[in-house]
């Protein structure tokens, strides 16, 4: 493995030439400025991912038909759907919290204090070390956690614990309240993967990195349940595009978010989010003629979203 070093920006450029990445719409001298003031090399090249590699040819490892222009686009694109997606997730842990709720307020059997404490004995760990952190000056969330934390409400810890803390103990309310509860069962399945694109879109991280390749994963029984229901998706593309795990959780948050969203005024603002996305994909569409795994990709998408929106 070669050794890695820093980059100048004209380096980044001549590196980028050397694997036959082509300036034609965008220039070397236009490029540098991109890299100097909207976008950084590592997460802008990163997209790279999506396009084949020659080889057959000398020099080995280069590209075929990709325009630096081409990253940028997709760059903007995948900012646009961390934006939604970051939104669709928020709305979705709202959603459950208000169910978890209300599900404990009409359980006479729940006080509201003991499965708190009953979860966090299955960690084993206390109130103090689980977010002992929102007791911080720094934390938005201190005067709560002074008033509450020496005995603590569900109903202030739905609003303490961060979101993968929520997401194991609402993994724990299924398994020890709701055996045979399919609200539950649905999430106990797919929160996990959920959380991946939650992580991702919160942190900025690229979703469209090697979206279009083909994957090795495991796809689980629920997101291929899902994909039945879209009649112009066929077998063998669901399976195929399944094996791709950032297709796959994708695939799930976009039928959980509309299975289990009860506000339509708020479906119908994020739907049209997404095919306000769908088209914009489209504004540079002769960018991607050459490449038939996007083109595949953004089709199967659409194809989700529109059977979803006619629900």
């Amino acid at each position: 493995m070669s050794e890695k070093y820093k980059l100048t920006f004209d380096e980044m450029i001549q590196h980028l030439l050397t694997k036959n990445v082509q300036f034609n719409i965008i220039s070397e001298t236009e490029a540098i400025e991109i890299l100097r003031t909207r976008n950084y090399y590592y997460k802008l090249t990163s997209y790279k991912h999506n396009y084949r590699k020659e080889f057959d040819k000398i020099p080995e490892g280069i590209y075929t038909h990709l325009e630096f222009a081409y990253l940028v686009d997709l760059a903007a694109i995948d900012m646009k759907l961390r934006y939604i997606l970051i939104q669709m997730c928020l709305d979705l842990e709202h959603a459950i919290k208000v169910r978890i709720l209300e599900d404990i307020t009409d359980d006479d059997t729940q006080d509201g204090f003991q499965i708190v404490l009953d979860y966090l004995n299955t960690i084993p760990t206390t109130v103090e070390k689980y977010i002992g952190k929102m007791g911080s000056y720094a934390s938005y969330a201190k005067k709560m956690y002074d008033r509450h934390h020496q005995k603590l409400p569900i109903w202030v810890f739905m609003e303490c614990v961060s979101f993968g803390q929520f997401v194991r103990f609402v993994e724990y309310y299924y398994l020890q309240n709701k055996k045979n509860d399919a609200y539950y069962k649905k999430l106990h399945i797919s929160l996990k993967h959920i959380k991946n694109i939650r992580n991702a879109a919160a942190h900025s991280t690229p979703i469209l990195m090697n979206i279009a390749e083909p994957g090795r994963s495991k796809k689980t029984e629920l997101a291929s349940d899902f994909l039945l229901q879209v009649h112009t998706i066929g077998r063998d593309v669901r399976n195929k595009k399944l094996k791709n795990h950032r297709v796959h959780d994708l695939v799930l948050l976009l039928f959980i978010y509309e299975e289990y969203i009860t506000s339509s005024g708020m479906k119908k603002h994020t739907f049209s989010d997404l095919f306000s996305l769908l088209q914009r994909c489209k504004r540079n569409k002769s960018y991607y003629e050459k490449n038939l795994a996007l083109i595949s990709t953004f089709t199967f998408f659409e194809k989700i979203i529109i059977h979803l929106d006619e629900k």
